[in-house]
């Protein structure tokens, strides 16, 4: 999630049709099983921003919030998820009965195409794409999109790699470099067994025993120390 969606994330939210038809149009893309009930009794509608991207989670999609493009469409993964901002009139507050007034509620729209000038999407209650220029669906927009994808599937035991080697891994790194390597690498311990080949340990790394080997006075004073 990018810092400048940020501010706006904590006080948007989308109406639970809305949020229920867009969850359940994802689903069926990326073939998840879903159940609206199921959704209803785990959270509480409206939806906000957070709760509908652990939703998306609890599918198995991985999803979060990236500036609107400014650049080349042609980089944007689909399908994305539009916010539309629908314009309240003049003077028009939206409040909580128990909390700060919040702002008015998003409407998902599903982006299906793109290209350089223009762009396709469907909104809940629609039943065929709709297609704008890209200018025109900015300006009912928020500054912000809500992007989606499969989840990485976790390793099972037997794929997962039991021993690491590091072969020279710091060799060509900077200072800095090297100890935010070991920061890392630091997060394996106690998962994986790793074994680092190397002139010199880098700072931070969290090692359990060093042996040196190949000293001047002969191998056969090669040794152990602890660390």
């Amino acid at each position: 999630m990018q810092g400048a969606c940020q501010d706006s994330v904590g006080v948007a939210y989308v109406e639970s049709a809305a949020a229920l038809w867009l969850l359940g149009g994802l689903a069926a893309f990326f073939r998840r099983p879903f159940e609206a009930e199921l959704i209803l009794k785990r959270f509480a509608p409206p939806f906000d921003l957070p709760a509908l991207i652990e939703l998306l989670e609890a599918l198995g999609l991985k999803a979060g919030l990236a500036a609107w493009p400014t650049g080349d469409w042609k980089l944007l993964p689909l399908p994305a998820v539009a916010l539309l901002v629908e314009p309240q009139p003049d003077g028009a507050v939206t409040s909580h009965a128990a909390g700060p007034p919040r702002q008015p509620a998003l409407t998902p729209a599903l982006i299906v195409q793109h290209d350089e000038t223009s762009l396709s999407w469907v909104r809940p209650g629609q039943f065929a794409p709709q297609t704008l220029l890209l200018a025109a669906a900015r300006a009912q927009s928020a500054p912000f999109m809500l992007l989606v994808a499969e989840a990485d599937p976790p390793l099972s035991d037997s794929k997962r790699p039991r021993v690491l080697i590091f072969d020279e891994a710091i060799s060509n790194l900077d200072q800095e470099t090297a100890e935010h390597f070991a920061q890392t690498v630091n997060r394996l311990k106690g998962k994986v067994t790793m074994i680092f080949i190397t002139h010199q340990v880098p700072k931070g790394l969290q090692v359990d025993e060093v042996v040196n080997m190949g000293r001047p006075d002969g191998p056969e004073n090669c040794g152990k120390e602890p660390t």
